[in-house]
């Protein structure tokens, strides 16, 4: 699970932000909406980010995708660049980020330097218990030095100490923006550190791409399409997949197949079988509305997380989009669930429906502006003063009492 990240001189964050998911000790007010981390911590199950239109709401998810991307960039990087942006009045510095997550019992810092063109700085450490005490050690680490890297490989991942030139090889051009974990996991031993981190970050789902989400990349037609062939095909959240889109009166009643011939070639598309007290029909996803296809494709991915076998992260932008409060709300509620949510995976989204304020305390809510030179701002609710836990979350933010609304002017 996700425990902490800082980032800077990225997208729209210019300084430091820090995104916390621990919680204060003593301070849990609804302890089914935490997960049990290592070393005794509490790691919230559901963390809302909220604020005004244009505030970094999702260069914050977009932070833990482009981690998630590092770590397995095959067909990612085009002609040696990262896929991001730096904040836009400081293209010439570096960017950095780090990120806290533990696996089991294991607990791990990664953190990069980086820009569009090259790695500067990468480094792994892991919390262990050894000999019952919770021990600090550098997995790996990795620091540009002049015209190659000096790499540092510890006995944790004893398969690569005899690779050689491993910092000649990272200085190769094509190189230079591949991570440590993306070129060497397959060298690792199978039970090893790098591969548990790898499978970690890829088992999580997001929506959120380098530039923009996937609803902006892809119709939500074809997403749709997809998700109902998913559900059709595999039995990975299948059960789950059909109770909840049974639940939420779109008249779901199984996956249709349509068989076409597009410029001779031979397609299968999907749509739903809606049925209406005894009336039968189906219909493709492109005849069906935006809502409907989003909750479709929604509905899957969020049944196929929650049914791993292992706790992962579902990092969702703008979570409420073409969809109704109540069934945005009953999909949120998936997540919160300890029977639905069997292995503790986390939610970690973005949405405009407030009302989420509601069944989270002050802990799990993280608020976003823009300041004066238009650079994002960030902070958790329960940083400011004043703010008690019996308070009205959502009747306050509403009020403007926390800041993070929109500055309406005429």
């Amino acid at each position: 699970m996700i425990h902490d990240f800082k980032v800077k001189n990225f997208y729209s964050i210019k300084d430091e932000v820090e995104i916390n998911f621990v919680a204060k000790s003593g301070s849990i007010t609804v302890p089914e909406l935490y997960l049990d981390a290592p070393y005794n911590k509490k790691v919230t199950k559901v963390a809302f980010v909220g604020g005004p239109n244009g505030s970094g709401k999702t260069n914050i998810l977009r932070v833990l995708a482009f981690v998630r991307f590092l770590m397995n960039q095959v067909g990612g990087v085009v002609s040696g660049i990262l896929p991001y942006f730096s904040y836009v009045l400081d293209t010439d510095r570096s960017s950095y980020i780090s990120v806290e997550f533990s696996v089991g019992d294991n607990l791990y810092e990664y953190a990069i330097t980086f820009d569009r063109d090259m790695i500067y700085d990468e480094k792994l450490f892991l919390t262990s218990m050894v000999s019952e005490r919770a021990t600090k050690k550098k997995v790996f680490s990795r620091f540009w030095n002049s015209d190659t890297y000096t790499v540092e490989i510890s006995d944790l991942i004893k398969n690569l100490k005899d690779v050689k030139d491993i910092g000649a090889i990272l200085a190769t051009k094509e190189n230079k923006t591949r991570t440590v974990i993306d070129l060497y996991t397959s060298l690792d031993e199978v039970d090893g550190f790098l591969r548990e981190v790898k499978d970690y970050w890829l088992r999580m789902f997001t929506n959120v791409v380098s530039f923009g989400n996937m609803e902006s990349e892809f119709s939500t037609s074809k997403l749709a399409n997809d998700a109902l062939k998913s559900i059709d095909e595999n039995e990975l959240g299948r059960e789950l997949s059909r109770k909840i889109l049974e639940s939420v009166d779109i008249g779901f009643d199984g996956v249709a197949k349509f068989n076409m011939t597009n410029n001779k070639n031979d397609l299968t598309l999907y749509g739903i079988e809606h049925k209406y007290n005894s009336r039968k029909f189906s219909l493709p996803t492109f005849e069906e509305s935006a809502g409907t296809n989003r909750i479709v494709y929604l509905v899957n991915e969020i049944a196929r997380i929650l049914s791993r076998e292992k706790g992962s992260v579902a990092i969702i932008d703008d979570m409420d989009a073409f969809i109704h409060p109540d069934i945005y709300e009953l999909l949120v509620e998936q997540f919160m669930s300890p029977s639905v949510n069997k292995n503790g995976t986390q939610l970690i989204l973005a949405s405009h429906n407030y009302t989420t304020l509601n069944f989270l305390d002050k802990q799990q809510i993280i608020l976003t502006e823009r300041n004066a030179e238009g650079a994002t701002e960030s902070w958790r609710l329960d940083s400011m003063k004043g703010v008690e836990s019996h308070d009205n979350f959502y009747a306050k933010y509403m009020a403007g009492k926390y800041g993070a609304v929109p500055k309406m002017e005429g």
